[in-house]
C-alpha cells in the first residue's frame, strides 16, 4: 500500500445563491451569498475547506404568541433572512482526475437573523428580536478542478441549521422549528 501525503493550500472568493427553508418558513426566495475560502489538500482524494460565508434572501417565519387566557395567535414576520456562517468541510473525491467529483460534510456556526425592510432585526410577537446564533451540520456534492495554479469549484450543499426555540417568553414564541440553508456556490482560488 502506497500512502501519498501532499500539502497544498488554496485561499479564494466563493460566490452564489442561498434559500432559507422550514416548516415555519412562510415564504423564500434565493438571494444572493459570498464568502471566502481556505482549502487545504492532505491526499489526492482528501481536502479540508474553512469558509467564512454571507448570505441574505427574501423570507418571512411564523411567529406565535400565547395570551393569559391559553389563547394562541401567529403572522408572519421579517421580509429578509441574513445569516453570516462560519464552516469547516472535508471534501472527499472518490476519483483522482483533472475534474473530480466530491462529496462533502459540513459543520458550522451560523449568525442568523430575520429583519424588516428597513433593516431593523424583525421582532417576534412576544417582542423578542428574531436572531441567533446556532450549529449546523450539512452535507453536499461538486466539482472540482485546477488549473495553472488556480482551483475551480462548484457545490451545491444542504446545511441543517439547529434553531429550534420553543421558549414562550424570552424566546420566539414557541414553535419555532430548525431550517434548512440550500447553498449552490461557485468557488475560485490560487494553490499555493
Amino acid at each position: 500500500m502506497i500512502l501519498y501525503v501532499l500539502f497544498s493550500l488554496t485561499l479564494g472568493l466563493e460566490g452564489g445563491m442561498s434559500q432559507l427553508k422550514g416548516e415555519d418558513i412562510v415564504s423564500s426566495s434565493f438571494g444572493p451569498s459570498y464568502g471566502l475560502f481556505c482549502d487545504i489538500d492532505v491526499t489526492p482524494n482528501l481536502t479540508y475547506s474553512l469558509s467564512f460565508t454571507n448570505s441574505k434572501g427574501e423570507a418571512s417565519t411564523n411567529s406565535v404568541i400565547m395570551d393569559t387566557l391559553g389563547q394562541m395567535f401567529s403572522g408572519a414576520v421579517g421580509e429578509d433572512f441574513q445569516s453570516f456562517q462560519g464552516t469547516l468541510s472535508v471534501n472527499w473525491a472518490p476519483l483522482t482526475t483533472s475534474f473530480s467529483p466530491y462529496l462533502s460534510g459540513r459543520l458550522g456556526l451560523s449568525q442568523w437573523k430575520f429583519i424588516n425592510g428597513n433593516g431593523d432585526v424583525a421582532l417576534s410577537l412576544n417582542g423578542n428580536n428574531f436572531e441567533g446564533l446556532s450549529l449546523f451540520l450539512g452535507g453536499g456534492a461538486g466539482l472540482r478542478g485546477k488549473i495553472a495554479g488556480f482551483v475551480l469549484a462548484v457545490e451545491g450543499f444542504s446545511n441543517f441549521v439547529f434553531s429550534e426555540d420553543k421558549d414562550w417568553y424570552e424566546g420566539f414564541g414557541g414553535y419555532d422549528d430548525n431550517e434548512w440553508i440550500f447553498n449552490v456556490m461557485f468557488k475560485l482560488g490560487k494553490e499555493f
